[in-house]
């Protein structure tokens, strides 16, 4: 499944046969739930991840508020 998603991805076009053999054998596919927090601003980021399905709503948060920066659907990637 992997290598189907990052074959129509066009970040990674170009790549040979073994390159992206070399990713999808380092990939996993993961399930995240609704509302759930992947990650929080300042964090640095240990993975790539591609969205499949769904969507990732990408937000600051001051003074207790949510200031909406982008939301992220199919085929997007983000780290």
């Amino acid at each position: 499944m992997i290598e189907e998603v990052i074959k129509k991805i066009p970040f990674f076009n170009g790549l040979s046969k073994e390159e992206l053999y070399k990713i999808v054998a380092v990939g996993q596919e993961i399930s995240v739930g609704k509302s759930q927090l992947i990650f929080e601003e300042g964090n640095s980021a240990d993975h790539m991840y591609i969205i499949i399905e769904g969507q990732v709503r990408i937000f600051s948060i001051k003074d207790g508020e949510e200031t909406p920066i982008s939301t992220l659907k199919k085929w997007c990637f983000f780290w």
